[in-house]
């Protein structure tokens, strides 16, 4: 018997006696009992399964989460937190989501929110008093999700560490060279920043063989470079991308990122500092490579980031009637459209998997819709392809389709790719707050298209199989 029910149980037997008037002379037989006493929502019993599959993932020792949600004691105490949090939606951190007018067709893999019964759960937990439960008869535990990348094959590590200073960003490559004499596909990616405290974002791309020499001589004995002085990065093409909160890279099942002989690996940091006496960085990559050519080929594309007509369209405060990439200070309900037609050669549909969507501080939110020209079987005309209406820059990740490649949105020659990204570019938004703080400013600024963090971006990345 549980100690809540052992609780319930006594307090019916006292009860029980007092109306049965045992020991005061009575002969008259009381009412009878309860035989099932209401029971509570225990930690043990009921609530710690739902904590330990939904949220330690990061709430552990050691995680990107700053408190554990592994114990009653950890948890109990913030048990009304908990639930505000997660009835706003805010946690667990998950940003795609449905509306009425942008409803992408299928959900995405590794979902963290709680289903409307583990919800119902956590209510009557914190309604009962966030009671701790039996510890000696707890119930089984899921394994928490794994944020580290499994079967890592190879492992790169910058020649020496980079420090950045000022208040400038800073977009430094360095060369991992890993001297390949075979073909290879990559499966899996992993970038791992050593200082969090200045990492803005990561890519590391594949520089093929013709290349592959100008980038050592960028790189000289250091193994860095300046990337926006960078030669030799023609042909280069993206293996991964790291940001904040984002978890490894994992290609779809049966899929990989060919890989040539002879190419050169380049990691490119982007460095924010913030004036002050930084820690350097060591930031290093793991891959996980195999010799045997997958199934199919994975590539990754993108749509965005352009600040000039036809593609970019006109918008709300364009100075001069000419459509401009401008987020004016103090404008709380900025947009920016654009509107992409897909140019291919080859006529076939190509199954999209992944969905990465970027913008920096000022954004509040994005919507990504494809219109297509022939639609193939089973497609639809017109469709949302995600959902981002609240935007949140330290809660980056790659959102992969969970659903088999043969069901998966397609996209062809002729089809139109729109985003529309919307801004905030007041006090209002926590995030321009933190801007303003870091860049020592008292109120906003006009914004423009570009790669500092003070710039903004609008940019969907596109997972693609063939």
């Amino acid at each position: 018997m549980s100690h809540s029910a052992v609780r319930s149980f006594g307090s019916w037997a006292v009860t029980f006696l007092l109306v049965a008037g045992v020991g005061c002379g009575s002969e008259e037989p009381g009412p009878d009992p309860d035989p099932d006493p209401v029971a509570k929502t225990t930690w043990h019993q009921d609530v710690a399964p739902i904590v330990h599959k939904r949220c330690v993932g990061c709430h552990t020792a050691g995680g990107i989460a700053p408190f554990t949600l592994e114990t009653f004691e950890d948890a109990g105490p913030i048990a009304a937190l908990m639930l505000a949090k997660i009835e706003s939606g805010e946690m667990p951190p998950w940003h795609a989501v449905v509306e009425e007018d942008c409803a992408p067709r299928f959900n995405w893999k590794d979902d963290p929110r709680l289903t409307p019964a583990e919800e119902d759960t956590m209510r009557a937990w914190v309604a009962d008093g966030a009671p701790e439960g039996d510890a000696n008869d707890p119930a089984e535990l899921p394994r928490a999700p794994e944020y580290e990348l499994s079967g890592v094959t190879d492992s790169y590590t910058p020649v020496q560490p980079y420090t950045t200073s000022g208040y400038r960003d800073e977009q430094i490559c360095f060369l991992l060279d890993p001297q390949l004499a075979t073909a290879r596909w990559m499966t899996g990616l992993q970038v791992n920043p050593d200082n969090l405290e200045v990492a803005h974002h990561g890519v590391v791309m594949a520089i093929p063989p013709e290349n592959a020499d100008a980038i050592r001589t960028a790189a000289g004995a250091n193994g860095t470079f300046d990337c926006f002085g960078a030669v030799g990065l023609e042909g280069a093409y993206t293996l991964g991308i790291w940001v904040p909160g984002a978890r490894p890279f994992e290609a779809p099942g049966g899929s990989g990122i060919p890989i040539a002989p002879g190419t050169v690996f380049v990691l490119n940091m982007h460095y924010h500092p913030t004036g002050y006496d930084h820690e350097p960085d060591n930031t290093t990559v793991d891959l996980r490579l195999t010799s045997e050519q997958p199934e199919k080929t994975f590539f990754v594309t993108a749509f965005g980031n352009v600040g000039e007509s036809p593609v970019l369209q006109p918008g709300p405060n364009d100075r001069g009637g000419v459509a401009e990439f401008f987020i004016p200070a103090m404008v709380k309900d900025h947009t920016e459209k654009m509107v992409f037609e897909v140019d291919s050669e080859d006529p076939r549909s190509f199954p999209m998997t992944a969905m990465f969507p970027h913008m920096h501080y000022v954004g509040v939110s994005m919507q990504v819709k494809i219109i297509r020209a022939n639609p193939a079987p089973g497609q639809p005309a017109e469709e949302c392809l995600m959902n981002i209406p609240r935007w949140d820059f330290d809660w980056q990740r790659t959102y992969f389709y969970d659903v088999d490649v043969d069901e998966l949105p397609t996209i062809a020659n002729g089809d139109r790719v729109e985003i529309k990204c919307s801004y905030n570019n007041t006090p209002s938004n926590p995030f321009v707050l933190r801007m303003l703080d870091e860049e020592g400013l008292t109120l906003p600024v006009d914004v423009e298209l570009g790669d500092e963090t003070t710039d903004e971006m609008c940019l969907i990345g596109v997972g693609v199989v063939f």
